[in-house]
């Protein structure tokens, strides 16, 4: 999680408190504590165990299926004009720019291992977008939300 928030600060250009890993889901908590008026959370969403490798690796490699949840978050009033089409496509205040650099930077992106031996989770597979949505939020300052789950198959070593 920490390789897939080095990449988004370097593909966005953001300032490292602006790409945040969270355990809190909850839209509302991420509005109070925001950063800017632009920002990113990663949050991991769970994980299946790959029980047919665990049969026969057993402790020494288990395998997981795990998602992962990257949001993009803009105020959708911060533009004066008011505008929907500004909100999307304007270069300055759009979020479609920053959503295609987000897609750009994360899809079948395969981290590498920083130190090897080690314990540290390592991607079978490059990632894979699994699905995107809109997530319009009517808190008092009008926040929009651009939500995707990125598919991690990855290895533990217990041993």
């Amino acid at each position: 999680m920490l390789q897939v928030q080095s990449t988004l600060v370097t593909a966005l250009t953001f300032a490292a408190p602006r790409v945040v890993i969270t355990l809190v889901p909850a839209d509302d908590e991420m509005i109070k504590a925001a950063p800017s008026d632009r920002f990113v959370t990663i949050m991991p969403v769970g994980a299946s165990f790959d029980v047919g490798l665990a049969a026969g690796a057993g402790r020494n490699a288990v395998g997981n299926d795990g998602q992962i949840e990257v949001s993009l978050y803009a105020r959708v009033m911060v533009d004066r004009m008011n505008q929907q089409l500004t909100y999307l496509t304007d270069t300055t205040l759009g979020v479609l720019v920053d959503w295609q650099k987000i897609v750009n930077a994360l899809q079948l992106y395969d981290p590498v291992t920083i130190a090897a031996p080690s314990t540290d989770l390592i991607l079978e597979e490059p990632m894979r977008g699994l699905r995107w949505q809109n997530l319009p939020h009517n808190a008092p300052l009008h926040w929009g939300r651009l939500s995707s789950t990125w598919e991690t198959r990855f290895l533990q070593a217990l041993s």
